[in-house]
């Protein structure tokens, strides 16, 4: 079936979630990426690592999404690196993003400012972090270098006055602007990087100063972005006549198919994949990433007024072998004109 028909099919209603929801993410660690590619990542001397801990808590009543990260870089001994900058996603729900109120667990004052790119698709992507990561929707930047850093309170020693540094967890909390019907905190954590600019795309990564020998050294260091991440949602109004475009995120490599049926029934289709949907599969929309970020599929609706008010469920399956993926389900309806 041609994408005009999975359209003919699809209209935007998507599943309910609570109010709160919570998800986290690491950087550093195992299959991190850090300064000139390396894995786990670290600082550009190549042998110090950095890390911590991102907290992501979205109130869709409210419209707020509190975000408190945490510098769990290890304590080698050595001066310990802090936090200048920080780069995450925002699914392309969020039209507008504003930072109303930061705060520290610790000593210091945080006073980080943030940017907002609600498009990545557009080109001009302009909030790039270093190191290859892609281009972010989101940039927080202290804006005075090391001083006012988000530091590790558990080490033992830095390479900057204590006094300057902000000692976490510190906790951010952004106002949101955007339709934010089905959305929950994952698709914030699964939001990918865009490229081009840039070598891998990723969920999140930080800038991390002042580590290493005389602290000397700093780096991007990102999270384990290695799985497909795959989201999935449409943008337009989905009427008889007129078009849709589908929106589907991924990983450099990732391919599969975009899944429609009548039924919301889980269906298994191998002794490790359970479905969302099911068991009748109508349609089997192939799906590539040649490079990782977003793909918008533009996709015509006909002019077939039998088709309002028909229900069916969709959901992009996405695989980058052996690893096989699901997204979020929708349920869609046709409308009319």
């Amino acid at each position: 079936m041609k994408p005009s028909l999975l359209a003919a099919v699809l209209a935007l209603s998507a599943p309910t979630f609570a109010d709160t929801t919570s998800e986290s993410l690491h950087l550093g660690g195992p299959g991190s990426f850090g300064c000139n590619g390396s894995s786990p990542g670290t600082l550009c001397d190549g042998v110090t690592l950095g890390s911590a801990q991102m907290d992501f808590t979205l109130d869709t009543a409210a419209m707020t999404l509190t975000l408190v990260v945490t510098n769990t870089s290890p304590d080698d001994g050595g001066p310990n690196p802090v936090i200048t900058q920080i780069h995450f996603n925002a699914p392309r729900q969020v039209t507008g993003l504003a930072l109303i109120g930061q705060s520290a667990a610790g000593a210091g004052t945080p006073g980080y400012t943030a940017s907002f790119d609600a498009d990545l698709l557009d080109g001009s992507n302009g909030l790039k972090a270093a190191g290859g990561m892609g281009a972010f929707s989101v940039e927080m930047d202290n804006g005075n270098g090391v001083h006012g850093a988000i530091a590790n309170a558990n080490a033992a020693s830095f390479g900057v006055n204590t006094n300057h540094l902000v000692f976490g967890p510190v906790t951010f909390v952004f106002g949101l602007t955007g339709d934010l019907t089905g959305v929950d905190a994952s698709f914030f954590t699964k939001s990918l990087s865009m490229n081009p600019p840039g070598d891998r795309t990723v969920n999140a990564a930080a800038h991390f100063q002042a580590g290493g020998q005389d602290a000397e050294y700093s780096g991007t260091i990102s999270d384990n972005s290695s799985d497909c991440d795959p989201l999935y949602y449409f943008e337009g109004t989905p009427s008889i006549g007129g078009s849709i475009d589908l929106i589907v995120s991924g990983q450099k490599g990732c391919h599969g198919c975009i899944l429609l049926s009548d039924s919301d029934t889980p269906t298994k289709i191998s002794p490790k994949i359970t479905l969302d949907i099911g068991p009748t599969f109508l349609v089997a929309l192939p799906v590539e990433f040649n490079e990782g970020g977003l793909q918008k599929i533009p996709t015509p609706i006909p002019n077939l007024p039998g088709l309002v008010g028909l229900t069916f469920y969709s959901q992009w399956v996405a695989g980058n072998p052996p690893l096989v993926q699901l997204s979020n389900v929708i349920d869609v309806t046709i409308v009319g004109l």
